[in-house]
């Protein structure tokens, strides 16, 4: 089941929502769930909700990647890129769908600036497997230094054959 979310630009004042939600998850260590107290010039972040209770986060930045060796595996096509920090789902909505609806947002983020490619890493705090897979499901080569690489396109068309 797939329940609707909306999603938007995470507010100053829906911050220390943010942070709490984080930290109710013991699988993140607390300079996580923290670092959302302010927002980062680099990166911009979205948050979901089911009517005024928020279920999920994505980070992510915009920019040209093409210097980081960590993605040199990818064989990057030309600027811009975007960089997906993080996707976070509250636990108890984690079977709903959230997941796949934030990556579709971001997904649209990128494609609206004319992003080529969308990289990033595994979180290795936790579930390890369950966010390879997650990526996987969503379109994204996972490399063997547990980095991410896929065309916005390949992601979105991934989302939605996982939606149907």
């Amino acid at each position: 089941m797939t329940i609707p979310v909306r999603i938007e630009p995470l507010e100053v004042d829906d911050r220390p929502t943010a942070v709490a939600m984080l930290g109710e998850d013991l699988d993140l260590p607390r300079s996580v769930s923290e670092s959302y107290t302010k927002p980062h010039a680099w990166d911009q972040d979205w948050a979901a909700w089911t009517g005024d209770r928020m279920v999920g986060l994505v980070t992510g930045g915009f920019g040209d990647f093409s210097d980081r060796s960590a993605f040199e595996h990818f064989n990057l096509p030309a600027a811009p890129h975007a960089f997906l920090y993080r996707v976070f789902v509250r636990p108890a909505v984690r079977e709903d769908g959230v997941g796949p609806q934030l990556l579709k947002y971001f997904m649209h983020e990128a494609a609206g600036r004319r992003c080529t490619f969308v990289v990033g890493y595994l979180d290795r705090n936790g579930y390890v497997r369950e966010r390879r897979r997650f990526f996987e499901r969503m379109g994204f080569n996972i490399g063997p230094d547990d980095t991410f690489g896929a065309q916005p396109t390949a992601v979105l068309e991934a989302v939605a054959m996982d939606q149907r």
